[in-house]
């Protein structure tokens, strides 16, 4: 096993996620800069620098391996990080607004990893910009899972209560019904039966009034999606009565 791979093993004990490793110093400290005193104090942080990618967010980061203890310096790079190279010191700002300095043995390395640190913070703030530009164009909260599912529900309360317009088919139906001379009452129904019972007997009427009740023409109340032009009603109900 090389060098790098026993590094990058021992870096994904500290942090699983990471990826590769970008950069490495050998020789570091770590001072803190006390703002009420004005001075730089120096921490119990002592060790080797990696500089390294990480498989999720955030996607670049650096750590001090600590020599002097089980305590190591872990600090996510992110497009808050404001860098300052002033050689053999690597000055920076947190996002916390935490002032700290990176002592380098080495001015050299000092000043290529600072660089590399500057850029990689400016690649973050160009993934930042793009994404929130790729958000605007979609009309902001399209990514968003949570907002999706409000959507829809609006949507489905909109259409559960919107009012059913009444198909054409059922208005053209009962102005048809409507209308005089569709219409046959009961008294038009015994008035030709009686007529048939006159000229063909009882037995004859009765007969024709039940094969006409069984006719799949008649019934005994109206329903609208089945109703033909012509079809006499029945008990005394009028289809006026039912507008």
């Amino acid at each position: 096993m090389s060098e790098g791979e026993i590094n990058l093993k021992a870096l994904r004990k500290v942090d699983p996620y990471v990826k590769e490793i970008v950069a490495q110093c050998s020789n570091v400290a770590l001072y803190n800069f006390n703002s009420g005193r004005a001075e730089w104090e120096k921490t119990e942080v002592e060790g080797t620098l990696f500089l390294f990618k990480r498989e999720a967010e955030p996607k670049y980061g650096f750590t001090i391996m600590n020599r002097l203890n089980p305590q190591n310096h872990i600090e996510p790079v992110t497009g808050q990080l404001d860098f300052q190279i002033e050689s053999p010191f690597l000055l920076y700002k947190n996002s916390n607004g935490e002032i700290r300095g990176i002592w380098f043995y080495s001015r050299t390395e000092c000043e290529s990893v600072g660089q590399r640190m500057q850029q990689l913070v400016k690649e973050v703030e160009q993934e930042i910009e793009e994404k929130s530009k790729r958000l605007q164009s979609r009309g902001g909260n399209a990514g968003n899972l949570e907002f999706l599912l409000k959507k829809a529900e609006k949507q489905k309360i909109l259409v559960e209560e919107t009012p059913q317009q009444p198909t054409d088919t059922g208005r053209n139906l009962l102005r048809l019904l409507s209308q005089p001379e569709n219409i046959m009452t009961n008294e038009n129904l015994m008035t030709k039966l009686k007529s048939k019972e006159g000229n063909e007997g009882t037995s004859e009427s009765v007969k024709d009034f039940f094969a006409m009740a069984s006719s799949s023409q008649l019934r005994s109340t109206p329903q609208f999606g089945d109703v033909v032009p012509g079809v006499p009603v029945l008990n005394g109900v009028s289809v006026a009565s039912l507008e």
